[in-house]
């Protein structure tokens, strides 16, 4: 008898249910954009929209989801997915909660996707700026030296996606739709503005590694950075 041939990666079962997962993520993410674009539509309020973030969403969604389940195994596509999923999910949930304060609608859950609308967007966002930036384009640092900044980001993007999450949970009705973050004067705003900084501050070195990656790499490398 011969001896069985070993599956390739992409066919273990491991690999299998992470290539369903991206393509999941991938559908939901696109389904909630159509869902954001239609309900704009029908009310009459696509210009007040935040197009470039249904279209940031929709790009990054596609190709994350290309990545992802081409090689699961890889960082960078599992990186776009989540920027993807949580931008379409804030514009789902601000469509779904206007649906409700501002047309009337009795929908399930009003108050979760209204809470998710309001700090949801924070974690892609960082994550875009910092941690995308620094593991581009293979998903690995650029050295070990390198480990402090993705360090830092972690703890920079803890403070701010927490103030917003849970001042956010003490609002409730048409106040929560309308508010954009912390009141002011208050102390999570104080706790918010610096933690911001915080957060420039570990996107400027994500972005000083593609410069350091580019200067060190060869012809291939510098190719997929450009």
């Amino acid at each position: 008898m011969s001896a069985a041939v070993p599956a390739s990666p992409s066919d273990t079962p491991a690999d299998r249910r992470l290539v369903a997962l991206a393509l999941t993520l991938a559908a939901l993410s696109l389904l909630m954009i159509a869902f954001n674009i239609g309900v704009t539509i029908a009310v009459g309020r696509l210009g007040q929209q935040f197009l470039p973030t249904l279209v940031t969403a929709m790009s990054l969604a596609v190709v994350g989801g290309v990545i992802a389940s081409r090689r699961p195994r890889e960082l960078i596509g599992w990186l776009l997915l989540f920027v993807a999923f949580t931008q379409a999910l804030v514009e789902f949930s601000g469509a779904y909660s206007h649906l409700v304060s501002d047309y009337g609608f009795r929908l399930p859950a009003a108050y979760l996707f209204t809470w998710l609308s309001r700090w949801m967007w924070m974690p892609g966002v960082g994550v875009m700026v910092t941690f995308l930036v620094l593991l581009f384009p293979d998903g690995r640092l650029p050295s070990p030296r390198w480990r402090w900044v993705a360090a830092a980001s972690g703890v920079a993007l803890v403070v701010p996606i927490s103030v917003l999450a849970i001042t956010a949970l003490s609002v409730s009705g048409p106040s929560l739709v309308r508010s954009q973050g912390p009141p002011s004067g208050s102390l999570a705003a104080k706790i918010f503005g610096p933690s911001m900084l915080f957060v420039g501050a570990c996107a400027v070195a994500s972005f000083g590694s593609l410069i350091s990656r580019f200067r060190q790499s060869g012809p291939q490398a510098r190719h997929q950075l450009k």
